[in-house]
């Protein structure tokens, strides 16, 4: 820890239910008003669920978080996907939620308008917490969860994202057949220069009529980038299930943060999915981007 007498400490949302439909809902019904000793937003972890889920359908879902106050957004990032299943009782789980970087320097009592977004329909309600790491101190080091990211992030500068399809108002991208490349309509990203720190990937398989393995690889092209394209990370996979009453599939973010590299702006990274195996009902994708100014 680059400063050893720097606090850091936890402020949450309880569970917010974020609707059945593709939308946006304002976390805990209210802006969020910074802790008067807060001098930073360190980072961010947004975890999701379905409330009495009587269908096989994934959930895929992500966290906006905006503040005139603080000049912030857009900055967007996933929260955990859960997969779909073929079972009529089974047991439906996802990932540990990840902490992703803010470094959101602050005075305390600003606002901040935290929401979910619901990217696929469900029939049942989606609700969706947060977590929020804070410090005393401006620029605090990234510490616990967070440390890997001290070497990756200039720590003087904010961080910020996008999930392609929130951003563009698109939703996600529907990929079916295997060896057959799949893109989406890309992700506008303007002002300064940017680095990207990490790059992100989510595909679940939305209504599943038979035991198929979620497995493939995502890719980003863009002119504006010091190395284009960039067509490297495998999705981490999920295994096909079949029976009635069996574990649900796993969904994953497949996650690249170990980057740094430039992009010249503006820009419009087209975000792309190709299946290794064919869906009978089709995955749905997106692809997130988390950046700093150059």
């Amino acid at each position: 820890m680059a400063n050893p007498k720097a606090a850091y400490w936890v402020d949450s949302f309880a569970g917010t239910d974020i609707g059945a439909t593709a939308t946006n809902t304002q976390l805990g019904g209210k802006l969020y008003i910074v802790p008067g000793k807060a001098r930073s937003i360190v980072g961010v972890r947004p975890k999701c669920y379905a409330l009495e889920s009587t269908v096989d359908e994934a959930i895929l879902a992500s966290l906006s978080v905006a503040s005139k106050d603080l000049g912030l957004g857009p900055y967007e990032v996933f929260a955990p996907p859960v997969g779909s299943n073929l079972g009529t009782t089974v047991s439906v789980s996802n990932d540990e939620s990840s902490w992703y970087p803010a470094n959101f320097a602050c005075g305390g009592g600003e606002q901040v308008d935290f929401e979910g977004y619901l990217e696929i329909a469900h029939t049942s309600h989606v609700w969706m917490g947060l977590d929020i790491l804070l410090s005393d101190t401006v620029n605090a080091s990234m510490v616990g969860a967070l440390r890997q990211w001290q070497d990756i992030l200039d720590m003087s500068k904010p961080v910020q994202a996008k999930v392609g399809g929130v951003e563009e108002g698109s939703g996600p991208t529907t990929a079916t057949t295997a060896a057959t490349v799949y893109r989406d309509s890309g992700t506008t990203i303007g002002g300064a220069n940017k680095y990207i720190k990490a790059l992100y990937g989510v595909n679940v398989d939305t209504t599943p009529t038979a035991a198929e393995p979620m497995a493939g690889f995502f890719g980003v092209s863009e002119s504006g980038l010091a190395i284009n394209p960039q067509q490297f990370y495998s999705e981490t996979p999920g295994a096909g299930l079949l029976g009635t009453t069996t574990a649900a599939q796993a969904a994953h973010i497949t996650k690249i943060e170990c980057l740094n590299l430039f992009l010249k702006t503006p820009a419009k990274p087209v975000g792309s999915y190709t299946p290794d195996v064919t869906l009978g009902t089709g995955g749905k994708f997106e692809v997130g981007f988390l950046y700093q100014d150059e």
